[in-house]
């Protein structure tokens, strides 16, 4: 069974990850993408998920900038995440991430 959910989250100018990532020509490191955008919204959708396992197929196409809105989009299934960064309905950013299976108690 798939959860699919998305979210358009705007990328302000004064966002930190923008700093020093280019002079003159800010992009957002591909590392923040993953991990401000999809990681976060993943937690907020589903809390029981733990620390990432493992990442597979990671592809970034298009550089996002201050100023765009980036729609996120998760798909889970079990203990595997795939997200999609797009903006202006064009990829930026996706790839899949592996969750451990919840611990048992």
């Amino acid at each position: 069974m798939t959860d699919a959910r998305s979210w358009d989250v705007p990328l302000p100018s004064d966002l930190p990850y923008f700093e020093g990532h280019f002079e003159g020509d800010p992009v957002l490191p591909a590392v923040a993408a993953l991990q401000w955008l999809a990681l976060r919204c993943a937690r907020e959708a589903w809390p029981d998920l733990g620390a990432p396992r493992r990442l597979a197929a990671l592809k970034f196409r298009r550089a996002l900038r201050p100023g765009d809105t980036v729609r996120v989009t998760l798909s889970r299934r079990e203990q595997t995440l795939d997200f999609v960064l797009a903006t202006d309905g064009v990829t930026a950013a996706s790839g899949r991430v592996e969750f451990p299976p919840p611990s048992r108690a």
